[in-house]
């Protein structure tokens, strides 16, 4: 919460259904059987716009 609030980290909700979606493609992709936890980092990824010139350091999972 406190990244959130120095604006260092995006927060994305993620509801169940979308990261069961995720974990459906990657599965029936790349023949990878994430968890439920994992899935919602999936998800997460259909809703944010990445830009070149940006670093990305770390994703972080936080169950709530």
């Amino acid at each position: 919460a406190n990244l959130a609030a120095q604006r260092s980290a995006n927060v994305l909700a993620i509801n169940d259904d979308e990261a069961i979606e995720a974990a459906y493609e990657l599965t029936k992709f790349e023949g990878i059987i994430p968890a439920l936890e994992s899935a919602h980092a999936l998800g997460a990824l259909k809703k944010l716009k990445f830009k070149p010139d940006v670093n990305i350091r770390f994703v972080c999972i936080v169950p709530i």
